[in-house]
């Protein structure tokens, strides 16, 4: 039985990869309309981390889930992308900081609801991706308890059938 973290963890990670590939989209036809910024490609490519992270971490789960070990290719990629998370939780939180820096009370007054609508997402999605984060930080520990436990009951249960057989 998987517990309710990790549900949660794989949730999270379909939100997010659906989520980041919608935005993704949106800020590609935003940016190619509009101009070509840097900003613009910068923040697509964050997402398009995010994208990839939430890729690798379904896949993960798909293979080693509830208790094998992280293999060596496996191990790697799911270091990679920590990686890649901790490098886009950075970027939203710096985009988020920049965007909140720039509200004068003109803007604030006349877009209120579109302002608050935009900060409530970026909280919500800086907190799906700091859950991932941790949650990528304890996955190799708890496949390691979980394969240990596993082994455990097994020889367990081979000794336990012997004294019920003699």
């Amino acid at each position: 039985m998987i517990p309710a973290k990790w549900k949660i963890y794989r949730v999270l990670n379909y939100v997010l990869l659906v989520g980041s590939a919608f935005v993704f989209v949106k800020i590609l036809e935003e940016g190619l309309r509009r101009s070509y910024e840097p900003i613009v490609f910068l923040i697509a490519l964050v997402i398009l981390f995010l994208m990839l992270q939430s890729i690798i971490n379904l896949a993960i789960m798909t293979k080693s889930f509830p208790g094998k070990l992280l293999t060596g290719a496996q191990s790697g990629w799911h270091t990679f992308s920590t990686v890649i998370n901790g490098i886009s939780f950075t970027g939203i939180a710096y985009a988020f900081v920049n965007m909140l820096s720039e509200i004068d009370d003109y803007t604030y007054s006349q877009y209120k609801t579109a302002i608050m609508i935009t900060i409530l997402i970026f909280i919500l999605l800086l907190a799906i991706i700091l859950f991932i984060f941790i949650c990528q930080l304890t996955l190799k520990r708890y496949l390691r308890r979980t394969n240990k436990d596993l082994i455990d009951s097994m020889i367990n249960s081979i000794g336990s059938d012997e004294l019920k057989q003699g």
